[in-house]
């Protein structure tokens, strides 16, 4: 046991290190709303247009343009992970995007897109032990995310990729925290949509599940 708390030490802090060392600012992907090295749920019914403007952020960050009035503070490569919309969809999206903003398809360096539509999208499920474990589907995403070093993940919908219970604090946690990881390990910011539940549309959270 010693052996292994050795090996393997929590990684304590004092504050008092920190006296008379600037306070390091918060790295932001969209000023105010998507925050670098960390997940971010984005909530809305649907048919209400996440995944459109999700694209949208995606293009913005491509193309260094504002999103929704606000400066995109990173630019560079992107990653779509879409369990909903098969690529003829994508393509018309992204067209109808860029036309917008006066420029062209050719013009997207660095966006890649990975159409799950009709296949397993799956990237966690429960286990037997009453948590999570993630899927080789997962460990896919990691290494093209690893690889393409994107300032911006995009994972939709949270229903099609995650097969664990929502209501279960623990599993939902550590989900997130696995995303969480693969945001920090890579220096990007996550999104990833949802829907919210009935009752999350009946108070007016917008949120699902309890956690």
């Amino acid at each position: 046991m010693n052996a292994e708390l050795a090996r393997d030490p929590l990684p304590v802090i004092d504050p008092r290190d920190w006296q008379d060392k600037p306070v390091p600012p918060r790295d932001w992907l969209v000023d105010g709303l998507v925050p670098m090295r960390v997940v971010t749920l984005y909530y809305g019914d649907g048919g209400t247009g996440k995944t459109l403007t999700a694209m949208q952020l995606i293009v913005a960050t491509a193309l260094k343009l504002d999103w929704f009035g606000r400066p995109v503070e990173k630019i560079g490569p992107t990653l779509l992970y879409t369990a909903e919309d098969e690529a003829d969809e994508l393509h018309r999206r992204f067209a109808a995007i860029v036309a917008q903003s006066g420029h062209q398809l050719r013009d997207l360096e660095g966006v890649q897109v990975i159409p799950m539509a009709g296949l397993d999208p799956t990237l966690a499920t429960q286990n037997a032990s009453g948590g999570i474990s993630m899927t080789s589907q997962f460990e896919k995403l990691k290494k093209a995310v690893e690889e393409h070093k994107p300032r911006l993940v995009v994972i939709d919908p949270a229903a099609d990729v995650f097969a664990g219970d929502e209501i279960k604090r623990v599993q939902v946690r550590q989900f997130v925290q696995k995303l969480a990881k693969l945001a920090l390990d890579n220096d990007c910011a996550v999104l990833l949509l949802a829907h919210p539940s009935l009752t999350g549309l009946t108070s007016g959270r917008g949120t699902s599940g309890s956690s």
